[in-house]
C-alpha cells in the first residue's frame, strides 16, 4: 500500500494529465464537416436519358459587378449592344450574321475541366435569353459518372439556338465538348454559327493592350474588377478534392466564377457590337 507522500505525487500527475488532456481537446482542430453541393448552391437534380446531373439557375444580373456600367443584362444587350451590322460584317461574317438573330437563337456558352484533354468535364455554364429576361445555368456533374448527364442536357441546348458565343472557344471549350460527347456516346449538332470572342477581340485590341486574356480585356474593356474571385488554375484540383471528399464547399464558387465569365462575354460583344 503507498505511504502518503507517494499518494499526494501520484494524484497530482493525475490532475497534470486530466489538464494536458483538455487543453489538447480544446486546441485541436476540428475536421472541416463536409456540405453536400445541394446545401451550398440552391438547383435541383435533374434525369435524363444518360443519367443524373444538378442544375443551377440563376437570374443573371446576379453577377453584375458594383462597378458596371449598366444595370441590367438586358440593358446591356438590348441598348448598349445595338449591332452596327457593317462594322460587325467586317468582323466576320458570323458575327454579322449573328446581329440579325432574336436574342433567344443566341447561346453563350463556358466549360469548366477537371484538367486538360482526356480530363472530365464537369461543369457547362450557359448564359440564355428565356421569357424577357437573361438567365445563367450551370450544369454541374456531381461526379465523373455524371458528365454523360451534363452533356446529354446540352445536345438540347445546342439545338435550340443558332450562334454559340465563346472565348477560345475553337481551340479549347467546343472540341473539348466534342471530345468527352464521343467518349459518352452523345450525339452533339454544334449550332451552325460559332463565334469566337477571342478571335474578335485580337482582331480590335491586338496592338493596344498587353494582352488580350479574358481578365486583361474585362478590366481594361469591360471597367469590370472582381474581388474574392477563384483563380482559373485552381478549379481542376477544387473539383477533385470535391469529388475526393463530398465537400462542395469551393464549387460555390467555382460555378460564381464561371457565371462572372458570361456576363464579361456578353459585356465584351456589346462593346464590340458598338465599335
Amino acid at each position: 500500500m503507498p505511504d502518503a507522500e507517494n499518494k499526494t505525487d501520484i494524484d497530482e500527475l493525475r490532475r497534470m494529465l486530466r489538464r494536458i488532456e483538455g487543453e489538447s481537446k480544446v486546441r485541436a482542430p476540428r475536421p472541416a464537416r463536409a456540405v453536400a453541393i445541394e446545401d451550398t448552391v440552391a438547383g435541383r437534380v435533374v434525369e435524363t436519358d444518360k443519367g443524373a446531373f444538378y442544375l443551377v439557375e440563376e437570374d443573371a444580373d446576379r453577377f453584375l459587378l458594383p462597378d458596371d456600367e449598366f444595370s441590367s443584362v438586358a440593358e446591356l444587350f438590348f441598348k448598349r449592344g445595338q449591332a452596327n451590322l457593317a462594322h460587325l460584317r467586317r468582323l466576320g461574317p458570323a458575327l454579322g450574321e449573328m446581329a440579325g438573330l432574336p436574342p433567344e437563337r443566341i447561346l453563350f456558352l463556358d466549360i469548366e475541366t477537371a484538367g486538360f484533354h482526356g480530363m472530365a468535364l464537369f461543369l457547362v455554364g450557359l448564359l440564355v435569353y428565356r421569357e424577357g429576361r437573361f438567365v445563367v445555368s450551370g450544369l454541374f456533374a456531381r461526379d465523373y459518372a455524371e458528365e454523360a448527364a451534363v452533356l446529354e442536357y446540352l445536345r438540347a441546348a445546342y439545338g435550340a439556338s443558332d450562334a454559340v458565343v465563346t472565348f477560345n472557344g475553337r481551340a479549347f471549350d467546343l472540341p473539348f465538348i466534342a471530345d468527352r460527347a464521343l467518349v459518352h456516346r452523345v450525339e452533339l449538332t454544334r449550332p451552325r454559327l460559332d463565334v469566337d470572342l477571342l478571335h474578335v477581340a485580337r482582331r480590335i485590341w491586338k496592338k493596344t493592350l498587353p494582352d488580350c486574356r479574358l481578365v486583361t480585356l474585362e478590366q481594361l474593356i469591360c471597367g469590370r474588377r472582381r474581388t474574392g474571385d477563384l483563380p482559373s488554375h485552381l478549379i481542376p484540383q477544387a473539383y477533385h478534392d470535391y469529388v475526393a471528399t463530398g465537400n462542395a464547399r469551393l464549387m460555390a464558387d467555382v460555378i460564381r466564377h464561371n457565371a462572372y465569365d458570361l456576363i464579361t462575354m456578353a459585356h465584351l460583344l456589346a462593346k464590340i457590337a458598338n465599335g
